[in-house]
């Protein structure tokens, strides 16, 4: 890697970091280590290109950056492909629905519908999650080798005041959750918000997920783990076998 593209990508990663809020230029200096000019120089150009937006309370990751996202293949083909199932299940249940991936650790919503209810789930597509601290998450980890589970546990950090960060605690629940085949959460990313997940699946393990969320009450029901369940059993059966096992 050359070092223009290691303080490009540097910057990137400092940004998405922060997920739906901007960062200032401080922040990004003392984060990325760059010298200030340098650092401004190469947001200029990021603006530029749409791949960094520039707004008064600082920089976020860009519309381009998303189409670029979503241009590669393996992305496109998956939300192509879980479309239709996403589409029944928010009309079924009538609330907030996820599909999301494993990258860096984290977890990408790569697809949203909004729910009927009058419950708001604030998350975007594109915006990145830990994965201790949300349902698709928490599932995604269940299935992780063991290596990426002990570094998780290593780094808790509360996201909110209900986020699991004894490292005990989460261990069994990831346990419990791949036993189960379905994750739950409740107000850990976002006050007032649950969340309940499972994984798909293909021959080397969990891929992606799906979600809804909502009204912790509502969407921890039996009923709601069955359906999330069952969709994502669907939905793992029906990928195509290059997707699968990619």
């Amino acid at each position: 890697m050359t070092a223009v593209v290691g303080k490009l990508f540097a910057a990137l990663d400092c940004i998405a970091a922060e997920g739906n809020d901007a960062v200032g230029l401080a922040q990004l200096t003392q984060r990325t280590r760059l010298p200030k000019a340098t650092l401004y120089r190469l947001l200029c150009d990021l603006v530029d290109a749409g791949v960094v937006e520039h707004s008064k309370n600082g920089y976020s990751l860009g519309g381009r950056l998303f189409e670029l996202g979503f241009a590669v293949p393996r992305y496109r083909r998956l939300r192509q492909q879980a479309m239709p199932f996403l589409e029944d299940l928010q009309a079924e249940i009538g609330e907030t629905v996820h599909l999301g991936v494993l990258m860096d650790e984290k977890v990408v919503i790569l697809e949203k519908l909004f729910g009927r209810s009058q419950v708001r789930v604030p998350t975007t597509v594109g915006s990145r999650h830990a994965l201790y601290s949300t349902a698709m998450g928490k599932i995604l980890l269940a299935h992780s080798m063991p290596d990426v589970i002990h570094r998780i546990l290593g780094s808790l950090e509360p996201v909110t005041r209900r986020t699991v960060i004894a490292p005990g605690l989460l261990s069994r629940q990831l346990g419990r959750f791949r036993h189960e085949g379905v994750a739950l959460e409740a107000e850990e990313t976002y006050a007032g918000i649950g969340c309940v997940a499972a994984p798909l699946t293909g021959p080397d393990g969990a891929i992606a997920a799906i979600s809804v969320a909502g009204n912790p009450r509502k969407v921890h029901t039996s009923a709601v783990q069955n359906r999330v369940r069952q969709v994502a059993c669907r939905l793992s059966l029906s990928l195509d076998a290059g997707l699968a096992a990619s």
